[in-house]
This record gives structure tokens, sequence and C-alpha cells, in this order.
């Protein structure tokens, strides 16, 4: 038997053993690209889960991948808190993962709970099943600056979206791995969508 404990997103189960419900909304869902190298990681699929509030995700006309340990370039989304006024309630996948899973992602979206210069956070939040409509907490990671998505959202080169689809993170090989398809990285940067030559309020 399985008990929520709705304060820090954790599970105990009859042997005692640590999980936590985490909530992703991107590459590590069912059929998406990071799906299968991470399995293990990932643990039990609870279900299909909209966020409680609204929140918003900030998602690149533009492809791009900076990553020197992904072969693809795809149109990588920014999760935010901040509430703007296209903000929407966004879907995705609850997982039940361990301890050691969720030090695993921690490292995957290169968060150190004891550092104070990480570029995302994990929090938790509210969530409610699409299909029973139960509301539980879960483990979501945010970035922590979203100055410069918000910027190519002020100059319409990135949209805010209620979910983060296939055809937007079904990216293709970067040049490196096109020319090799072994090649094991580290792999080609492609930055980040080049702002005008202005400044905007944030």
């Amino acid at each position: 038997m399985l008990s929520h404990n709705n304060k820090d997103a954790l599970m105990t189960t009859s042997q005692d053993k640590r999980k936590h419900y985490y909530f992703t909304w991107g590459t590590l869902k069912q059929g998406f690209p990071n799906h299968d190298a991470n399995k293990e990681v990932l643990g039990d699929l609870i279900g299909k889960f909209t966020t409680v509030k609204p929140l918003s995700l900030i998602v690149p006309l533009a492809s791009f991948c900076p990553n020197k340990g992904c072969r693809f370039v795809h149109r990588i989304g920014a999760l935010t808190e901040k509430t703007l006024s296209q903000s929407a309630k966004l879907k995705g996948e609850v997982y039940l993962i361990s301890e050691a899973g969720l030090a695993q992602l921690d490292k995957l979206e290169n968060y150190d709970p004891k550092s104070t210069t990480n570029s995302y956070v994990r929090k938790t939040i509210d969530l409610a099943n699409d299909a029973t409509g139960e509301v539980i907490n879960a483990y979501i990671y945010f970035i922590n600056d979203a100055e410069k998505y918000e910027a190519l959202l002020q100059v319409k080169q990135a949209e805010i979206v209620p979910e983060y689809t296939l055809d937007m993170a079904r990216g293709k090989y970067k040049p490196c791995c096109e020319a090799n398809s072994n090649h094991q990285g580290p792999h080609d940067e492609l930055p980040f969508p080049t702002l005008p030559d202005k400044n905007y309020a944030i």
C-alpha cells in the first residue's frame, strides 16, 4: 500500500523505501526522444496529469541545442514559475521514482541541491490526474533564469504552450552526428537563437 505525503512529494512503500512523484512535461515522456534511455531512472508511470495552476512553458520557434552531451537539435522549451499573459495549465506525465532515480534526474538537469548557481531549480507543484481528478504533489524542474526566453517571447520568436508536443521535441541530428552516426561526443554546440540588438522590459 502506498501512502502519499503531500508536503514533499514523498511516497513510502511497505518496504519503507523512499519514492517520489516526478512530473515531466518534455522529452522524458513516453514516445519522446529521451524516454527510452531513461526508463530505469523514471520508474513507474502513474498517469497523465495537468498542473493545477497556470505555468509558462516558453518554446522558441527556432531549433537549437548548446548541450555538448546531446546529439539532437530541437525546439528546447523553458518552464518558468512567472505568470505571464499567456500562461496556461501544463500537461505532462507523473512517474514514481526512487531516491536514486531522483538523484539521477538532478544530474540530468544539472541541478545540485547544495549549489546556488544552478541552471534549474527543483520544486514541488500540485497536479490533477487527467483521468480521476485526484490532486497530488510532485517534483518538477524550473529554469532559474528565463529572461532570454521571455525576450524571444516579446519579439514573437517564441510561444507559450500548454503541452510540449512530439513535433517540438523531435529534432534532427547535429552536424557532428550526421557526418558520423556513431559519434559519441562531445557534440556540436548550436547556440540559443540570436536576440535583436535592443533592450526589452521583461
